[in-house]
């Protein structure tokens, strides 16, 4: 019997010796026939080379803040100057007030340096005045407070105005019962929603004092009752405010200290001896002492 001629599929590489080899086989009487196992070898695929895994670049270190640097400041009295607050309405519209011997100071960042601008003080034979607090709403509204003194009246709280060219004080109401009382800080919620604590001078912290909470509503300024637990305290000054809206006021000072819900000042625990207040939000307030 003739053999029979294999069928071969002629196809590239090794494909086409994988299909010569199944032809074959089918047809021969020992099995499969491996016949050219060189070929496989010869066009054998190969296997992939693994992809590396990128190494993963490291995070930049993060920089150092550069730190605090002092910024010359005038002072214009021989015998003693003192800043005792400062608020800013722009990177080049900074305020900060205090004391310049024994007259209020005032001074001006516009940027570049600091300039004092003149700040009235209160009338009268040894009349002595310092500025405690300040607050800026606008370039042309700014408030700082702080107390006046002299050798025949007692210490009375200060008011001071900026608007957008001058200083002037403005009248502030002085409770009846206390003979030494000070604006020691103040903080705006708006241009008629205006706040400011106080009590005894900050020289005086910590001694018998009763706490003062004003109010500007755009006209004047008023009285706001402490809470009434506060009148049996030996001490309640006030001596930061921090404002978050009109219903939610905090006077921080003596013992512990005050909340204002839009209606009355009430006592909140926790915070006692504390000089300075700040707020960022409902739940960012923050007081320091």
């Amino acid at each position: 019997m003739e053999a029979r001629k294999p069928k071969t599929n002629v196809l590239p590489g090794s494909l086409a010796a994988i299909v010569t080899i199944a032809t074959l086989g089918a047809f021969s009487s020992g099995g499969l026939l491996l016949t050219d196992t060189t070929g496989l070898a010869a066009h054998a695929k190969p296997s992939p080379s693994p992809t590396p895994s990128p190494s993963p670049t490291p995070s930049p270190s993060p920089t150092p803040p550069a730190g605090w640097s002092i910024v010359s400041s005038p002072s214009p009295d021989p015998y003693g100057n003192r800043l005792n607050a400062v608020a800013a309405v722009s990177a080049n519209d900074v305020w900060a007030v205090g004391n310049a011997g024994a007259n209020t100071l005032a001074e001006h960042w516009n940027g570049s340096q600091w300039n004092i601008v003149q700040t009235p003080n209160p009338a009268g034979s040894g009349a002595q005045a310092e500025l405690e607090g300040v607050t800026a709403i606008t370039s042309s509204d700014v408030w700082a407070v702080g107390y006046s003194t002299s050798p025949t009246t007692d210490y009375a709280t200060l008011a001071e105005h900026w608007n957008g060219s001058s200083w002037s004080i403005v009248l502030t109401p002085n409770p009846p019962a206390l003979h030494t009382v000070s604006l020691n800080a103040v903080a705006a919620i708006a241009a008629n929603d205006i706040w400011a604590v106080g009590g005894n001078p900050p020289f005086q912290r910590g001694y018998s004092g009763q706490a003062v909470l004003e109010h500007w509503n755009g006209s004047t300024w008023s009285i706001l009752a402490a809470p009434a637990s506060t009148v049996n305290w030996f001490a309640s000054s006030r001596f930061g405010v921090a404002v978050v809206a009109s219903n939610d006021v905090w006077a921080i000072g003596d013992f512990d200290s005050f909340h204002w819900d839009g209606t009355a000042w009430s006592v909140v625990q926790g915070a006692q001896s504390i000089i300075a207040a700040s707020a960022a939000g409902v739940a960012g307030v923050w007081a320091v002492g």
